[in-house]
């Protein structure tokens, strides 16, 4: 058997056979074996890659931005230069000095005030002291704007009147005034100077002495 093939064999028979193992040998390598010219571009997903297996070595160098990157795993830069001074912004309303003309609207201004004075005898006595206002009102308080707070030594309680002694409030358009107890005085009432300057304390008391002291506030119109 062996010595009929080996007569039927010829040089072209052998070469024939070598040419058709090649051929299949290196069709099945090709198979095997996938080039970049081979995959279409764009065409490669994520979920095409088997997680944890991209190394550094696989990326190029300085070819990945701060955006590829979660938010804190970049470390902080040093700080860079100062950058040229900005334009000059617009210029700002006016404030309100307290040399203003007069107190803005609504605004509340707030002092204390003394009087007293002794004399010998039985008379009733009756001391009046003017208080400033820290910049003109913008209008002149009359008597019916400048009262004390009610249960306080005045005559002319005014209800609307609510502050306190430690702090002293009043409504708009009008003088509150606010004695820090009674001190030798029975009575007591603001009066209007009738102007925009500030106002009047009065307090009366029987007997050789009159004091009396306390604070005030007044909020323009």
């Amino acid at each position: 058997m062996l010595r009929h093939v080996r007569q039927s064999l010829s040089f072209a028979n052998v070469v024939s056979l070598l040419a058709l193992f090649v051929a299949l040998g290196g069709t099945s390598y090709a198979a095997l074996k996938v080039g970049s010219k081979q995959i279409t571009n764009n065409s490669v997903r994520s979920k095409d890659l088997r997680n944890n297996d991209i190394r550094g070595a696989d990326v190029r160098n300085r070819s990945l931005g701060s955006k590829d990157f979660k938010s804190g795993q970049l470390p902080r830069g040093a700080q860079g230069p100062q950058g040229p001074q900005g334009a000059q912004g617009l210029q700002g309303a006016p404030g309100t000095s307290v040399f203003a003309a007069s107190i803005p609207s609504r605004a509340t201004v707030r002092g204390a005030f003394s009087v007293g004075l002794e004399l010998t005898g039985g008379a009733t006595l009756r001391m009046e002291s003017a208080v400033s206002f820290p910049t003109p009102a913008p209008t002149p308080p009359t008597d019916a704007q400048v009262n004390f707070a009610p249960g306080a030594a005045g005559t002319d309680d005014d209800p609307t009147c609510t502050g306190t002694f430690a702090t002293p409030t009043a409504p708009p358009g009008k003088v509150c005034i606010y004695p820090n107890g009674r001190l030798d005085a029975s009575t007591g009432e603001g009066l209007a100077l009738n102007n925009r300057y500030g106002f009047t304390v009065a307090v009366s008391e029987p007997g050789p002495g009159v004091a009396l002291e306390g604070t005030w506030a007044y909020t323009a119109p």
